[in-house]
C-alpha cells in the first residue's frame, strides 16, 4: 500500500508539470525574448531566448546562478566572447574566452588589483605586470620600461629605429637619431610618448597667438 501511494504521487507530480502553464525560468523552453524576461512569471531582465535549443538564457555579462533560476553577473574566470562581458569586475578583460585581469593587475580574490609597486619576494610576486620584476622587494618595471597607466611601457628612448619612420609610426613627435627614438625639440619623453615641454609649448602658444592677433588687426584695419 505505501509503494503504491508513492507511485501515485510521483505519478500526480508529473501530470501536474505537465498541465501546469510554463514559467519562465532560465531552463524553460521559449519563442521570444520577452518571455524569458518577464519577472513576473519567474523570468530574468538579463535573459534572452537562445536560439540554439530555444532555451531561456543569460546573455552579455551575466551567468546563470547555481540552480539556472536567476541571472548573476560573470566574474573572474568566467566565460566571455567580448570585454564588455567582463565589466563587472574593474581593470579586467576577456583573454582567452574568460575574464581576467588586465595587464599591470593580479587576482585578489574576485577583484582585480595593481601590481606595480606591490611588496614581493620572487618574481612569481609580479605575475600579470609584463616586463616588470622584482627588484628591492617591490614589483617594478625593467629598465628600458616606464610605469604608465599601471602597466610597463617601453620609453621613447628605448626604440630603436633605422629612419623617422620607424619612430614616428608608433611615436607622433619624434624621429630617429643614431638608430635610437628621440623626441623631437620641443617636445620631452613621457615614457612612451612625447609631450609638448611645458615652456617650449607656453612658447610655440604665445606664437600662435601672436600671430591671431596681427591677423585680426589687419583685418579690422580693412
Amino acid at each position: 500500500m505505501m509503494a503504491t501511494m508513492k507511485e501515485f504521487a510521483v505519478f500526480a507530480l508529473t501530470v501536474l508539470a505537465v498541465t501546469s502553464p510554463t514559467l519562465a525560468g532560465l531552463r524553460a523552453s521559449c519563442t521570444n525574448d520577452a518571455f524569458c524576461k518577464d519577472t513576473s512569471n519567474g523570468g530574468d531582465a538579463n535573459a534572452v531566448c537562445a536560439t540554439a535549443g530555444q532555451t531561456c538564457s543569460c546573455t552579455g555579462a551575466y551567468k546563470a546562478n547555481t540552480g539556472g533560476t536567476a541571472c548573476v553577473t560573470k566574474g573572474l574566470g568566467d566565460t566571455c566572447t567580448d570585454n564588455a562581458h567582463c565589466t563587472n569586475v574593474a581593470k579586467a578583460t576577456c583573454k582567452s574566452s574568460t575574464c581576467q585581469c588586465m595587464n599591470g593587475y593580479k587576482t585578489s580574490g574576485s577583484t582585480c588589483t595593481a601590481v606595480f609597486g606591490i611588496t614581493c619576494s620572487a618574481v612569481g610576486d609580479c605575475a600579470g605586470l609584463d616586463n616588470a620584476a622584482c627588484t628591492d622587494s617591490k614589483c617594478a618595471c625593467h629598465t628600458d620600461y616606464g610605469v604608465k597607466d599601471n602597466e610597463c611601457k617601453m620609453k621613447v628612448s628605448a626604440m630603436t629605429c633605422s629612419n623617422d619612420s620607424g619612430c614616428t609610426t608608433n611615436v607622433p613627435n619624434s624621429q630617429c637619431v643614431s638608430s635610437k627614438c628621440k623626441c623631437k625639440d620641443s617636445y620631452k619623453e613621457n615614457v612612451n610618448v612625447c609631450v609638448l615641454n611645458g615652456a617650449s609649448g607656453l612658447a610655440a602658444n604665445i606664437g600662435i597667438l601672436s600671430s591671431v592677433l596681427i591677423i585680426l588687426s589687419y583685418l579690422i584695419k580693412l
